[in-house]
């Protein structure tokens, strides 16, 4: 099986500023997940643009907890006015929305789409010590032998489910062990008390940046050229293993429709802004200018895949 996504970009519109209903009032940006994290600083990096686009101010909170689903939920339940705005991901708005039992919120239900803003795909890593593994081969062997758990930002979360997917795969067996996020999970991974993890590049690039992970594989089609030298999980010996995990932002369901095209065609201009794709080319990560209609048509499809998934690997999670 292989897991991928093709991913129609918007055309990026010429910069222009949009005028929200309330237009000196701030936005507050939710952030389902720990300061840190890849969503964190894609985050960041998108509302920075976008407070220059629409002349106010915007402030990024993190709200962590339930792989995603504490802030996301507190979103739901926001005025909507354009006043906030959730930053949500393949995980937070596609299978734990549709499959976690606990979780007070359903994207169809709760939110309008507002924009794509970027993907990534996932780094399969482990830390850098001198008894961690080298190779991708190396962790599979380690594994089938029994030894160690892997780390995850949270139960559900397209990074555990892609671990989930390596393991069956590779024919090999370990324990997740669930953090609150993406970075205290790496930063546990990096101190050597977990052995491996799947995450975002955008979540492991200050890690593997500061010699702290060490990558073994990616999950892409082919080697990406800011990682000439990490091979693909095929190439590491795991075929068919291809996952992409996206970014974008929602609010809540009633906001006027008018104020939902404003913040999007701020989304939109400010990932066409030379700065930003900079910012998040450094990150390893492409830039995803998705209107929302599109955008909300590729968090029904992903979430009908992971879905699928764990139905037909007998996948238990418990939330």
């Amino acid at each position: 099986m292989t897991i991928s996504r093709r991913l129609l970009l918007g055309t990026p519109l010429a910069l222009a500023t949009p005028a929200l209903a309330q237009p000196r009032q701030s936005i507050r940006l939710l952030v389902p997940f720990a300061p840190g994290s890849g969503s964190d600083t894609i985050a960041r990096i998108v509302a920075n643009g976008m407070k220059d686009v629409l002349g106010q101010t915007i402030v990024v909170e993190n709200r962590p907890g339930g792989g995603g689903t504490t802030g996301t939920e507190q979103g739901a339940r926001a005025t909507p006015d354009g006043s906030t705005i959730v930053m949500g991901t393949s995980s937070s708005l596609g299978i734990n929305a549709a499959q976690n039992p606990h979780a007070g919120y359903r994207v169809d239900r709760d939110f309008a789409a507002v924009a794509g803003c970027a993907r990534s795909y996932y780094l399969i890593a482990t830390h850098a010590g001198a008894d961690a593994p080298r190779s991708l081969g190396e962790l599979v062997a380690r594994l089938r032998a029994g030894g160690g758990n892997f780390a995850m930002g949270g139960v559900g979360t397209i990074g555990h489910l892609t671990s989930e997917l390596f393991l069956m795969r590779a024919g090999v067996q370990a324990e997740g062990v669930s953090y609150r996020g993406s970075a205290p999970a790496l930063t546990d991974l990096a101190a050597g008390r977990e052995l491996f993890s799947c995450d975002t590049l955008a979540a492991m690039s200050p890690f593997l940046s500061g010699g702290r992970l060490r990558a073994l594989a990616v999950t892409a089609p082919s080697r990406l050229a800011a990682l000439p030298d990490v091979p693909t999980t095929a190439e590491g010996g795991v075929p068919d293993l291809v996952v992409d995990a996206w970014f974008g932002m929602v609010v809540p369901v009633a906001t006027p429709a008018a104020t939902v095209s404003a913040l999007g065609d701020a989304v939109i201009a400010t990932l066409a802004q030379p700065d930003t794709r900079a910012r998040l080319d450094a990150l390893m990560v492409e830039p995803m200018p998705m209107r929302g209609p599109a955008f909300s048509a590729l968090m029904k499809e992903s979430t009908a895949f992971w879905v699928e998934f764990v139905r037909r690997a007998n996948i238990r999670i418990e939330f």
